[in-house]
C-alpha cells in the first residue's frame, strides 16, 4: 500500500487519523485541522486516508498541504481470507437482473432479500477486518470522520470501537432535518407496497431496529434497505439513535457549526452529551476577511473575473446536478430539467437589472463547469460561470446572493451579504432553512425579482434584507476566529481522557 511520508507514520506512536472521500470536505475541514494539530507541541499526528481517491486529485492536495496521507479502497485493499461464497458473489449482479426483470413472485423477492442480507454480512466483516488492521497499523489514537450515518462511516466506527479509539464527528455542511430525510428517501424508494414473505422480513427487521424505519402515507420507509439494515445491526455497526440525521450514529462525539444545529439535532434525538458546539475550520477565515474586507478587493475580483472593475456582482450558487441525473441521490427532489430552468430564470432576473449588475455562477464542486456554461449560452448581459473559485472571497465580493438550499448561505450571513433563498417548486428540501432569521425566501420568480431589485437598492430595502444577520451568526454559526484551536483541542483531549462511550 502506497503511502506518502511512510518515515513519518513510523516516527511517532500516535495518530489523529481522519477518513475522507471527498475533496471539498479534505479541503475546507481535514486540512485545516491537520495543520492546527501540527502547530501544537504534542506528538499526536495527522493522517489522512483517502477512500477511493482513483483521479489522484486528494492526493495531490494533501501533497500541497504537506499532510501524510495513504490510500484506501474496500475493492483494492488485501487481507487474507477465504473465497467468497458463489452465492455471496452474485449477489449485486443478480439484483440488478431482478430490477430489470419486473416482478416476480412474493417468495423469490423474499429470497432474493435473504441472498443480498448474507452477502453483506459476508462483505461487512471483511471490510471492518481491514479498517481494523488499518487503523492498527497506522498507531490511530483517535479517528476523526465526517458522517457516522453513512455505511463507509458505519464500518469505520465498528472497526474503531474494536480498538477502543475515540471517535469524533465534524460537522462541516448543513444538513437536513430527520423529518426532511424522510420524505426524500421517500422519493427515492419504490413505491410499491410489499406483502406476503417480504413484508414479514420487513416487520421482522423493524422490530429489531425500530430506528431504521419510518411510516410515511401508510408505507415504510428505510434508511437503506431492511436486509443490509439487518446485517449491519448483528455486526453492531447500524447507528443506534437515529440514522435520519446527523449525528445520530455511534461516533463519542460530534462537532457542530453553532448552538441552533445542536438544538435541531438533540431535537431529532441525538444526544444532547456528545454533541460539541465548536464552530467550522472555514469559519475563522470567513471571521478575519468579515474584518479586513473592502472596495479595493471587490474591484480585484471583478477584474479577476474579466468584468468591469465597477460591477456589482451577484452571486449564484448553483446546486448540485450530478446528484440530480438518474441514479443521483437527489434524483426525485427537483427534475434535473426544472432545476436547471430554475437557474436559467434567476440569471435573467440579475442580468435585468442592467449595469453596473453581473451575475455569477459558481458550479458545484461535484459538476463541470462546460455543461453549464452551455446552459447559460444564449442570457443577456454580463455573466460568468466559474467552478474552482475561492467561493468565500466571491460572496464577499458580491451586492447579494442568491442559493436554493445551500451551505453557502451561512457564509453570506457571515459576510454580511444579503441572501435570497429561492424554491419555486416546494421541494422538501427547502426547509433547511425555512423560517431562519436573516434569509428572504422566493417561492416565485416574480416574488424573486421584487426581492432582488429590494436588497441591491441603497437605503430601507437594504437593511431590512441585512437585518437578523447577527441573530443567525450568533445561533447558527461560532464566528471568533477561534474553531480551529477548539477542535484540534477537542480531538487531543479525546486521546489523553476517551469518554465513557455509550456505544461500546
Amino acid at each position: 500500500m502506497e503511502t506518502r511520508g511512510a518515515d513519518v507514520v513510523a516516527r511517532y506512536d500516535r495518530h489523529a487519523v481522519f477518513v475522507c472521500g471527498y475533496h471539498e470536505p479534505l479541503r475546507s475541514t481535514i486540512l485545516p485541522l491537520a495543520k492546527a494539530l501540527r502547530a501544537a507541541a504534542r506528538p499526536l499526528q495527522p493522517l489522512v486516508v483517502l477512500e477511493d481517491d482513483t483521479m489522484g486529485r486528494m492526493q495531490r492536495a494533501c501533497d500541497a498541504a504537506d499532510v501524510v496521507w495513504r490510500p484506501f479502497s474496500d475493492r483494492t485493499s488485501r487481507l487474507p481470507r477465504a473465497a467468497a461464497p458463489a452465492q455471496a458473489r452474485r449477489s449485486h449482479r443478480s439484483a440488478a437482473s431482478d430490477r430489470r426483470a419486473g416482478p416476480r413472485s412474493d417468495r423469490d423477492g423474499a429470497l432474493r432479500r435473504v441472498v443480498r442480507f448474507a452477502s453483506t454480512l459476508w462483505k461487512l466483516q471483511r471490510q471492518i477486518r481491514l479498517r481494523i488492521a488499518l487503523l492498527r497499523q497506522s498507531r490511530a489514537a483517535v479517528l476523526v470522520l465526517l458522517d457516522d450515518r453513512t455505511l463507509t462511516g458505519c464500518r469505520w466506527i465498528r472497526a474503531a470501537q474494536q480498538l477502543a479509539v475515540p471517535v469524533v464527528v465534524v460537522q462541516w455542511a448543513a444538513t437536513h432535518r430527520a423529518a426532511v430525510m424522510a420524505a426524500l428517501r421517500a422519493a427515492q424508494q419504490d413505491r410499491q407496497p410489499t406483502n406476503g414473505w417480504v413484508s414479514r422480513l420487513e416487520r421482522l427487521v423493524a422490530n429489531r431496529v425500530p430506528q431504521a424505519v419510518q411510516v410515511l402515507d401508510q408505507r415504510r420507509v428505510w434508511w437503506i434497505p431492511p436486509e443490509v439494515t439487518l446485517a449491519y445491526h448483528l455486526m453492531g455497526a447500524y447507528p443506534k439513535t437515529n440514522p435520519w440525521t446527523f449525528g445520530g450514529g455511534n461516533a463519542d462525539v460530534v462537532t457542530v457549526l453553532g448552538a441552533a444545529w445542536k438544538e435541531r439535532f438533540a431535537q431529532d434525538g441525538v444526544t444532547a452529551r456528545k454533541l460539541v458546539v465548536t464552530g467550522h475550520p472555514e469559519q475563522d477565515d470567513w471571521y478575519r476577511l468579515a474584518r479586513r474586507w473592502d472596495d479595493r478587493r471587490s474591484r480585484v475580483i471583478a477584474r479577476d473575473l474579466g468584468l468591469a472593475v465597477e460591477s456589482r456582482i451577484v452571486t449564484v450558487i448553483a446546486p448540485a446536478m450530478v446528484l440530480r441525473e438518474p441514479g443521483g441521490a437527489r434524483q426525485h427532489d427537483i427534475p434535473l430539467a426544472d432545476l436547471q430552468a430554475d437557474l436559467q430564470r434567476v440569471v435573467e432576473a440579475i442580468c435585468d437589472q442592467g449595469e453596473p449588475y453581473a451575475a455569477v455562477v459558481k458550479v458545484h464542486p461535484r459538476d463541470r463547469v462546460e455543461p453549464l456554461s452551455a446552459l447559460f449560452g444564449r442570457n443577456p448581459g454580463p455573466l460568468r460561470i466559474v467552478g474552482d473559485y475561492p467561493l468565500h472571497r466571491l460572496i464577499a465580493a458580491s451586492a447579494a446572493m442568491a442559493c436554493q438550499w445551500s451551505t453557502a448561505a451561512m457564509i453570506g450571513q457571515a459576510l454580511g451579504v444579503p441572501v435570497l433563498v429561492f424554491d419555486f417548486h416546494g421541494s422538501p428540501s427547502a426547509d433547511l432553512w425555512k423560517g431562519v432569521a436573516g434569509l428572504h425566501h422566493a417561492q416565485s420568480v416574480e416574488q424573486f425579482r421584487t426581492m432582488l431589485r429590494r436588497c441591491l437598492a441603497d437605503g430601507s430595502g437594504r437593511a431590512e434584507f441585512l437585518a437578523g444577520q447577527s441573530r443567525f451568526v450568533d445561533q447558527y454559526l461560532c464566528l471568533d476566529g477561534r474553531a480551529r484551536g477548539r477542535i484540534a483541542a477537542l480531538i487531543e483531549q479525546l486521546v489523553d481522557k476517551p469518554p465513557a462511550a455509550p456505544y461500546r
